[in-house]
């Protein structure tokens, strides 16, 4: 009986990768047998598997695309590429890459696994076309809602809409991903593993058709992939249908949520107990248009910080060149302050005994008064110039506000 197609409501998947350079890694928390010693590659003979912990319906994965770099050998059964139930259950909600058959021809297939009403495994089989034992090969299977794809090497191999179990997230279970070899004359070595979770399957539409892009999903996402590899992106929208494999996400900056101008606080001139010319409202994209060439040509996220120019009307627009920062090593010019030298692991202390003390991430702006020190008078000499921006500790705040607030800003 087919299973109705329904998209994802929600998305708790992160994204998986294990090249086996070390021992270390998901996969092999649960192994018998499993061969080391060469770094990128695990080898499996005899009796031996390994796979990931199974503890209950929320353990492994849910709906996304699979991909493992394997090669199968021997011409019987004895290999498989499985994912296997998350409640560590046999009988259950398996489904394997791949199999050797037990013909002694070494064909491969892949199968879907469920308990019938007698509690017995019943199996669908997909046999494989032009694919070769003694191999490595990309076997990649698509998990989603109603549909399971199977594919080796980007070629289709077969479909199968009827027994598709649900994930998790949408009230079923998941499943880990493991790999066994049971018999003497049968062996198999595993590359690479990837996990691409599905995600949210009413994509936003791609800019340009008119249609509103929902930016709280793309931040969802975002966070996931940061928890997941350290970096914060997310997939274009409109990019990856729901039915076709996701292409390499490309890094971007998460837009900032449209809110009230900022406006750079006035600076003191040295001498004198006014505060200089309040500068002028800050244009954000310029200065994001900035952070982006300038990563692109250094490896680093920053821009020139805006300041209080010390001549020109309050009415002159900030403008953004990109330049490397140097720290200042003599005093700075009478008039606006140079950007000064920052002390970013001092930040950091200071970021993180302001999170165990609040439970939020934050830290004072170089250059600003802490709040234990009364505030310098008018009259003293001003401050330096914020230096450039730490993207990651401003991500790291947005996300503390969404948690607490429900909405992304810093």
């Amino acid at each position: 009986m087919a299973t109705t197609r329904t998209a994802n409501t929600i998305e708790t998947d992160v994204p998986l990768h294990e090249s086996f350079d070390d021992r270390l890694g998901s996969i092999n928390q649960e192994t018998w047998g499993v061969d080391f010693s060469t770094p990128g590659e695990v080898h499996l003979a005899g009796n031996s598997g390994m796979k990931e912990p199974g503890i209950g319906n929320s353990s492994g994965h849910g709906y996304g695309t699979y991909t493992v770099n394997a090669m199968l050998s021997g011409r019987s059964n004895g290999s498989a590429i499985i994912l296997w139930p998350g409640d560590n259950k046999y009988p259950g909600q398996e489904m394997n890459l791949a199999e050797l058959t037990p013909d002694y021809t070494g064909n491969q297939y892949s199968t879907v696994h469920w308990v019938n009403e007698a509690g017995q495994n019943v199996n669908i089989i997909t046999r494989f076309s032009g694919v070769e034992s003694n191999v490595f090969h990309d076997y990649t299977l698509v998990w989603e809602p109603g549909q399971i794809t199977f594919k080796v090497d980007g070629v289709v191999q077969g479909i199968v809409t009827e027994h598709v179990p649900v994930d998790f997230d949408n009230g079923g279970m998941n499943n880990t991903i493991g790999f066994l070899n049971n018999q003497p004359n049968t062996s198999m070595t595993v590359r690479q593993v990837d996990y691409t979770p599905l995600g949210i399957t009413t994509a936003p539409v791609a800019a340009g058709t008119g249609a509103a892009v929902d930016w709280e999903a793309l931040a969802a996402q975002a966070k996931a992939n940061f928890a997941a590899t350290g970096h914060w992106f997310y997939d274009m929208p409109g990019t990856t249908p729901a039915h076709v494999d996701p292409a390499p996400a490309t890094p971007v900056i998460v837009p900032p949520v449209a809110t009230t101008p900022v406006v750079v606080p006035p600076v003191a001139t040295p001498g004198t107990s006014a505060p200089a010319t309040p500068a002028a409202p800050v244009d954000w994209t310029a200065l994001a248009a900035e952070a982006t060439a300038n990563f692109e040509a250094t490896g680093h996220w920053f821009y020139t910080s805006p300041t209080a120019p010390a001549a020109p009307p309050a009415t002159t627009p900030v403008t953004a060149t990109p330049v490397t920062p140097t720290p200042v090593t003599t005093a700075p010019a009478t008039g606006a302050p140079a950007a000064a030298h920052v002390d970013w692991d001092a930040l950091a202390a200071q970021a993180t005994a302001n999170f165990n003390a609040t439970g939020h991430w934050f830290y004072d702006a170089p250059g600003t008064t802490h709040a234990a020190t009364p505030a310098a008078p008018a009259t003293a000499p001003a401050q330096p110039a914020a230096a450039p921006v730490d993207w990651y500790a401003l991500a790291a705040q947005a996300t503390a506000n969404f948690e607490a607030t429900g909405h992304w800003f810093i």
